[in-house]
């Protein structure tokens, strides 16, 4: 008698916990993995949780720029399919967007009964992420320390640009206490070994060797390069000029 009732108090406590784990919210970002076979106890499991806690373990996203005036991402406001690596494991086809002020990226996900969530990726496990076409590596650099860079990669250099937001304060608005900036750069560059930063054509000509620094400025001018005003794909456009500039000069 007491066996069966201690069995029938184990057989509902399994049930109950089936039932929960099919009704809890999911944090889930798939990255296109196998599924297991519908509901079974492990179907359930990944109902509630996802296929990838290094994924999916973030923080919930609220709006935290309500009262600000402007969008703190990186380009636009909107998800866009890209790419992540986290922990040595890559993840294709997801959606993201990268805030400049936070300097977080956020993920989002759709919910299996409809709509979708946003999450914030924990930053610690970030080593690389694709997003519009362009490539972000999470680096330590000594002039700069930990940050976010686009990264530029040639025969002859690697470019890395920070990319940030700012807030301002508005007076006299009842609506917005603050504004965010455009996007602002901190662009370096990694030649022979050695990274130093740049801040204008002169200074970014002045990092090559001294024979080939006429050639690069009047190449830059060319080009019409600001690095105050320049974007993303600008930044792309002209160091590749100037990998291709040095590939000309250097051939023997």
């Amino acid at each position: 008698m007491g066996f069966s009732m201690r069995v029938d108090a184990v057989r509902c406590f399994f049930f109950f916990l089936l039932v929960s784990l099919w009704w809890i919210a999911p944090v889930s970002g798939q990255p296109g993995q196998g599924t297991l076979p519908q509901n079974s106890y492990e179907d359930a499991v990944i109902k509630a949780f996802g296929l990838d806690q290094d994924l999916v373990n973030g923080v919930q996203y609220f709006d935290r720029y309500s009262k600000y005036k402007g969008i703190p991402y990186f380009m636009s406001i909107g998800f866009e399919s890209g790419e992540l690596t986290l922990q040595d494991k890559k993840f294709y086809d997801i959606k993201l967007r990268y805030d400049l002020l936070s300097q977080r990226v956020e993920i989002e996900y759709d919910h299996p009964h409809g709509g979708f969530n946003w999450m914030v990726a924990v930053t610690d496990h970030i080593e690389v992420f694709r997003l519009k076409g362009f490539t972000f590596r999470k680096m330590t650099l000594e002039v700069s320390g930990e940050k976010f860079y686009q990264e530029i990669r040639t025969d002859h250099f690697t470019c890395f640009v920070h990319w940030e937001k700012r807030l301002a304060p508005i007076q006299n608005d009842l609506f917005y206490s603050h504004e965010f900036s455009d996007m602002n750069a901190t662009c370096l560059l990694e030649l022979d070994g050695k990274v130093s930063q740049f801040k204008n054509r002169k200074g970014l000509a002045e990092l090559f060797p001294e024979h080939l620094q006429k050639q690069v400025r009047q190449l830059l001018k060319q080009h019409q390069f600001k690095v105050l005003s320049a974007t993303p794909q600008d930044m792309v456009v002209t160091m590749n000029a100037v990998a291709n500039l040095l590939k000309s000069v250097l051939v023997p």
